[in-house]
């Protein structure tokens, strides 16, 4: 039986929820991560990922110096423990359309299990889950165009 431990990516470099979120997408551009977890004094808090400072940070024309990463993490998502079989975190992940799932054992941050780690593993896996993270945010993408810009530039590409 393969276990999430097996498969997980536990070389992860956490942020402070105290952390601005411009250091936030430094730190992501360096190591070449879309996802940092947020830890305080090594509990895990949650994740922040480039979709949440796009969303939370630059459609909304905030401050990135002024915003912290514990703003705009996600910290409410299942969590799993690194000896649970690969199987039952594959069906957690696509039940709940999750591109990335944090690894806990007793609040301590030790990994996460992402689509990469997955496709690696088994393609047919990470293509289950991507497909269902797919339909799942089509419907929940649900965000405001602010009216200011709403008809400008945009339009089919190459009209």
């Amino acid at each position: 039986m393969t276990r999430v431990s097996d498969v997980m990516d536990n070389d992860m470099v956490a942020v402070a929820p105290t952390v601005p979120v411009i250091e936030v997408a430094q730190r992501m551009l360096q190591m070449g991560r879309h996802v940092i977890p947020v830890c305080d004094h090594g509990k895990f808090r949650g994740i922040i990922r480039e979709r949440d400072i796009v969303v939370g940070v630059v459609a909304t024309a905030r401050d990135p110096v002024r915003v912290f990463a514990g703003e705009l993490m996600s910290n409410h998502l299942p969590l799993i423990s690194p000896g649970v079989d690969l199987m039952k975190a594959v069906e957690t992940m696509a039940s709940n359309g999750l591109e990335v799932l944090p690894v806990v054992q007793n609040g301590r941050f030790l990994g996460l299990l992402t689509l990469d780690n997955l496709s690696r593993k088994s393609q047919a896996l990470a293509a289950l889950i991507f497909t269902r993270s797919a339909r799942l945010a089509s419907r929940e993408s649900s965000s405001p165009i602010n009216p200011a810009y709403a008809g400008k530039g945009g339009g089919k590409c190459g009209n």
